[in-house]
């Protein structure tokens, strides 16, 4: 686990002095619902954040949905919706569920500590009731595809952020010009590109959530009305 951007440490606090942060921050996906509420905050969030994670671990998906629908996630993360659906989650054990139903708790006073999670039996059990099979075809694929799906998304971001760029600034027979010459050089590499050729179709349809094989920017930006684009082409 790495990047701390956004830590804050709290310094030495005096006896009988609680210290709440209050900044709205947070990673989509990964932010406490006490976050999503503007209300003041302390550790506990990063155990919510924890539970995230470790659900991806377990199936390779997060709990809450993809950011396709912003607004959507959000409202489950307040409420805490989330489910084990099968196959993904038939193998884990019941003890993994219920840590990660104790940490994914919307209350933060009775959300796990990581005190009390390091006594957790699932935690202080040296064995897995159902060994996790890491390199199960269906575990790989969705962990495959979950990141395969964030690059994309940062990708069609830039792509739009500078068609805009491009238009703004009158560029647009330079760009097309560019984009014909970058075509030409990716020729020599076509076999090796199609194997990243299936990933992108598998990403895109995963994301085609009416299956109308076009993909709508609303599929990326829910308040966005431009029209689709058939993205077999």
């Amino acid at each position: 686990i790495t990047d701390f951007g956004l830590a804050k440490s709290y310094g030495v606090l005096s006896e009988g002095t609680t210290h709440y942060l209050e900044t709205t921050c947070g990673t989509p996906g990964y932010v406490a619902p006490e976050i999503l509420k503007q209300k003041n905050y302390r550790e506990p969030v990063d155990m919510w954040s924890l539970g995230v994670i470790v659900y991806i671990l377990l199936c390779g998906f997060p709990p809450f949905g993809g950011t396709q629908n912003i607004k959507a996630m959000y409202r489950k993360i307040k409420k805490g919706e989330f489910s084990f659906p099968s196959p993904a989650w038939d193998g884990i054990s019941l003890l993994a569920k219920d840590c990660i139903r104790s940490l994914l708790t919307v209350d933060p006073k009775r959300r796990l500590r990581a005190d009390e999670l390091c006594e957790h039996p699932w935690i202080k059990s040296h064995h897995l009731q159902s060994p996790l099979n890491i390199a199960d075809q269906k575990y790989s694929r969705n962990l495959q595809l979950y990141t395969y799906r964030k690059r994309l998304r940062r990708g069609v971001e830039l792509i739009i952020t500078l068609n805009r760029m491009i238009r703004a600034a009158g560029l647009e027979e330079v760009a097309k010009r560019q984009r014909e010459q970058f075509r030409k050089r990716l020729l020599p590499y076509k076999q090796k590109l199609k194997s990243e050729q299936k990933l992108l179709k598998a990403a895109l349809e995963n994301n085609d959530y009416d299956t109308a094989n076009t993909l709508k920017h609303v599929e990326f930006y829910p308040y966005d009305d431009t029209p689709p684009i058939d993205y077999r082409k």
